[in-house]
């Protein structure tokens, strides 16, 4: 569970195996917390990016943003359905993340005793498929990939001073990093070599 905190740091979205479709928080128009995750193909919104916390026992909660500063936490909920609730704490918030191989995770779920895991409610795959906790099988369907936000790094040459060489100074060059996070600007960094 301390690999997929360290890896996980700094974010990640989920995606869909089968269809290569995201998982995000669909918005919230209104106070009442009516929403349900669904499966969009965009993936750069700021409600697809999911965090995970530690819960113990080598549980876990997985939260999205809404964008608005509000925190909504997957949630196991009547009728085996997933939905987008604000934090409580209690067992149908729990997860164990089962690593199947390198590329592929189940999202088990605490409150069936780790019996289910997170899939497709429908068997075709759309935009607006509804997630569900279902038995744990082979199914691809509850197949999903972490892809994790890093922060990224360019480094670029402004420009080349060439030094007289009649003499032994040395060349002069300019060079500019720049940090990247969820391609966002985070910090530049100019300097002499």
């Amino acid at each position: 569970m301390e690999n997929l905190l360290n890896k996980f740091k700094n974010g990640f979205r989920v995606k869909s195996a089968l269809s290569n479709l995201y998982l995000y928080l669909e918005r919230i128009q209104s106070s009442e917390e009516t929403s349900i995750y669904q499966l969009g193909t965009d993936a750069e919104p700021k409600n697809s990016i999911w965090k995970i916390k530690e819960a113990g026992n080598n549980y876990l909660y997985i939260f999205v943003s809404n964008g608005n500063g509000g925190e909504y936490y997957l949630t196991c909920t009547e009728n085996n359905n997933i939905e987008p609730r604000k934090f409580t704490g209690e067992e149908n918030q729990k997860f164990f993340i089962h690593i199947k191989d390198k590329n592929y995770y189940k999202i088990r779920t605490k409150i069936s005793r780790n019996r289910h895991a997170l899939e497709l409610k429908n068997n075709t795959i759309g935009v607006n498929d509804r997630i569900k906790q279902v038995i744990v099988n082979d199914s691809p369907e509850q197949n999903w990939v972490f892809e994790p936000i890093g922060i990224k790094s360019e480094t670029i040459k402004l420009k080349s001073a060439n030094a007289n060489s009649k003499t032994n100074e040395k060349k002069e060059k300019v060079v500019k990093t720049v940090i990247y996070k969820d391609d966002e600007l985070v910090h530049t960094v100019v300097y002499v070599k």
